[in-house]
């Protein structure tokens, strides 16, 4: 049966397009809604008095069927296309949303550290061992201003870690140089940081000016998209505590880009207690990474505090152990290093945003290059490793390196940071041979 009458208000007949667009694949249920004649007995008369074209019993027909399928066997409701299955809450995650509204965030901020001890574990049984450089030996150069030497036949060959999963690279002693963690912030949280921070931008209007790189001039040539419309372009130095170029020994201050008015600093405030979350996160990270380190900066922290009541304030939103962060909007970084940071110390680098391809963190001297997309978390050696962050197509790029600079930390005496073998740190599971 073809046209039926499912609905009393139904202007006339249901044709069977119609009637399949509201579920009637059943003509005998269609029968009995509205009365109509039973199936079995006129559904193959041509002349039948409901109104059925010959073309919609042909379909119909046991008489015309192909022979694939019976008329009384009508093919089920097509399944739909195109749409996804929402992915339902783990039972932990469902857990965690029952807890009271105090408990609640921390119970997050534990789960995300499990997650990231996850993620470093796996990136430690990945290691890539350069047998050439000594950690020890560019330190030291370093601080004795000397010229470091780099083998030439590791910049023959590059080396290339994709996004599959993380790597660590060390020198021939064991010291851990880069750590490289893709999807170490999961599409949730990279969603609400991107969004976060470009509001940011938009609000304290982020222009290009001075960059991270040596003190020198920002170049424009390093932001690709800065003619298109809606881009952010520039650096916010996000910092609580340093001092200006060529006077280490003046009072630490937080950077002019927080404090050039009332909005603003009430905006950044508000920006660092947004980070403050993950920020704790790479703390963390650190405290497992290369505890030594982490000890030694805490106490600098602790002292900065002791000394400086503007740090202290600032510090009260991010207990971690950093003196701030350059956050770089859609910006292909030159080749340089971090030359105010101390030369042991790392560079934690989180790269967020909405791009789709290009854009890689580049350490020419060792002939390695990493992914940088969304998501990503690398911690460097910057001060001793130059590196640069390659162009990027396709949409927005962020990236917020986090530092700690040698002229604070000298100032409350700390003038040395030691350095942990990737052995001792609990990311590292020996493997063991018979």
């Amino acid at each position: 049966m073809a046209h039926v009458s499912y609905h009393m208000d139904h202007d006339g007949a249901y044709t069977v397009e119609e009637a399949s667009s509201i579920g009637l694949y059943a003509a005998e249920d269609a029968r009995i809604a509205n009365g109509s004649h039973p199936f079995h007995e006129d559904v193959d008369n041509l002349n039948c008095p409901c109104g059925c074209s010959q073309d919609d019993l042909a379909m119909l027909s046991d008489a015309t069927s192909s022979g694939g399928w019976s008329a009384r066997d009508y093919p089920s409701r097509p399944s739909k296309t195109g749409t996804s299955r929402r992915k339902r809450p783990g039972p932990k995650l469902r857990k965690i949303r029952l807890l009271p509204k105090g408990e609640k965030l921390e119970a997050i901020r534990q789960s995300e550290i499990e997650k990231s001890d996850k993620y470093l574990r796996q990136a430690f049984s990945n290691m890539t061992q350069f047998d050439d450089i000594s950690l020890r030996d560019l330190v030291n150069k370093k601080k004795a201003g000397k010229a470091r030497r780099w083998p030439r036949h590791l910049q023959k060959e590059e080396t290339y870690w994709p996004s599959s999963g993380g790597h660590l690279a060390v020198d021939k002693d064991g010291l851990p140089l880069v750590v490289h963690v893709p999807n170490f912030v999961g599409p949730i949280g990279r969603r609400r940081l991107y969004r976060g921070l470009r509001a940011f931008g938009r609000e304290v209007g982020v222009k290009i000016r001075r960059g991270a790189d040596a003190g020198k001039r920002d170049n424009i040539k390093g932001y690709p998209f800065y003619k298109k419309e809606g881009y952010i372009n520039g650096i916010f130095q996000l910092v609580g505590a340093w001092t200006a170029i060529g006077h280490p020994d003046d009072e630490p201050v937080p950077a002019s880009d927080v404090l050039r008015n009332g909005r603003l600093f009430r905006t950044s405030m508000n920006l660092l207690r947004e980070l403050s979350f993950r920020s704790s996160i790479l703390d963390h990270v650190l405290s497992k990474l290369d505890a030594a380190a982490y000890a030694v900066l805490h106490e600098g922290r602790a002292r900065l505090i002791a000394e400086n009541a503007a740090y202290a304030a600032v510090t009260s939103l991010d207990p971690t152990y950093m003196h701030g962060r350059s956050i770089s909007f859609n910006r292909a970084t030159r080749n340089h290093e971090d030359v105010r940071d101390p030369p042991e110390a790392w560079t934690p680098i989180l790269v967020l945003g909405k791009f789709k391809r290009g854009g890689k963190l580049i350490i020419q001297k060792l002939g390695l290059s990493m992914s940088y997309f969304p998501g990503t978390l690398i911690f460097v050696r910057g001060a001793v490793l130059p590196h640069e962050v390659d162009f990027f197509y396709g949409g927005q790029r962020i990236s917020i390196a986090h530092f700690v600079h040698k002229a604070i930390l000298r100032q409350v005496g700390i003038t040395e940071i030691p350095i942990s073998s990737y052995k001792d740190s609990p990311y590292h599971v020996p493997t063991w041979t018979l």
